[in-house]
């Protein structure tokens, strides 16, 4: 067992986070180049998940007024990512969601073809193991992920550049604002 593993035996319930370690994908390889704002990948503690949330930079209003909803669901975001399962969903699963989920997202037809919506969760998910036994187990996770980005964003009404992000072609960047300080790089 190496230093990783030993750490995330010994934090958070072991069982879980070595499997979720063991069997879960790669984060990085999944694109986050999103202008604005993009997380790149994480895990969070209560829900081990690895996902990516890609940002339009439109304000909403949070679904909740606790400290995390109003810090990280004020903005429209589409998130897709990896968890190992729950008492909900007892199977490890890629998902895709967006909030504020646009008018008719659950009605998107999916790639690959295990792909679906799930209504008791509100969130598109793909099976670990159809990902694992497929024959290009990477190129039908992205597929699944630029399938949720591209259905979402199109029915959210996001701009068209935003998409060329999941291609690994990202809009030009915006010029740098903020306060410029005296003998900086910036200034």
């Amino acid at each position: 067992m190496g230093p990783r593993a030993h750490h995330l035996r010994h934090r958070r319930g072991g069982r879980l986070l070595r499997r979720g370690h063991a069997r879960g994908p790669r984060a990085h390889r999944l694109p986050s180049t999103v202008p604005g704002s993009s997380d790149g990948g994480r895990r969070l503690g209560g829900t081990f998940d690895l996902a990516v949330n890609l940002f339009s930079g439109r304000p909403v209003d949070p679904f909740s007024d606790d400290f995390i909803a109003r810090n990280s669901a004020d903005a429209e975001q589409i998130a897709v990512g990896w968890w190992p399962g729950d008492p909900r969903y007892p199977r490890a699963a890629f998902y895709g969601f967006a909030f504020p989920a646009p008018d008719g997202v659950s009605s998107a037809v999916l790639s690959p073809p295990a792909a679906r919506f799930d209504p008791d969760l509100g969130e598109f998910l793909l099976d670990w193991d159809d990902v694992r036994t497929a024959a290009d187990p990477h190129g039908d996770a992205l597929l699944f992920a630029r399938s949720v980005f591209r259905h979402a964003s199109a029915l959210a009404g996001w701009d068209e550049l935003l998409t060329g992000s999941m291609d690994g072609d990202p809009p030009p960047l915006r010029p740098r604002r903020g306060i410029r300080r005296e003998g900086s790089r910036d200034g």
